[in-house]
């Protein structure tokens, strides 16, 4: 009877971890979608899709920097971003925060894309002179 107690209870505390973490590969699909953006950003954009449930499955930086790569990906390949707006979200956490001048200067630059297909121009022109900032402090030339 004690041992079943022990394999109940030993069950239970599984199925809580992985309700806690529905895709627990999660993060790593979204750094490897991030290291495929530039010379495959379709096959970055599989792999993005292909992570469910990404606020529950990612920590909140890694979400907010998903929304970013999300919106990277689709933008390269030629795909709508009018309804991407998380991406005001995750520029403004990455604006903050400022540790990650790459993802700063991401997030503003897409910020920037979203705006120019809503057609609100100022704001879009605004962003990227927030992104071109944002990029004079990377060691990134690109």
């Amino acid at each position: 009877m004690h041992r079943l107690k022990n394999i109940s209870f030993l069950f239970f505390s599984l199925f809580l971890l992985v309700a806690c973490n529905p895709q627990p590969e999660a993060p790593a699909l979204l750094q490897q979608a991030e290291l495929l953006m530039e010379d495959n950003p379709d096959s970055a954009l599989l792999l993005i899709d292909s992570i469910f449930y990404p606020e529950e499955s990612l920590s909140k930086h890694d979400f907010l920097y998903y929304q970013v790569a999300k919106v990277q990906a689709k933008y390269k390949v030629r795909k709508a971003v009018k309804e991407d707006t998380l991406i005001f979200e995750a520029r403004d956490y990455f604006a903050k925060r400022n540790k990650d001048w790459e993802k700063t200067t991401l997030a503003h630059f897409y910020s920037g894309a979203v705006y120019r297909e809503q057609k609100h121009y100022d704001k879009a022109m605004q962003a990227y002179k927030d992104a071109a900032t944002a990029a004079d402090k990377t060691n990134n030339s690109d």
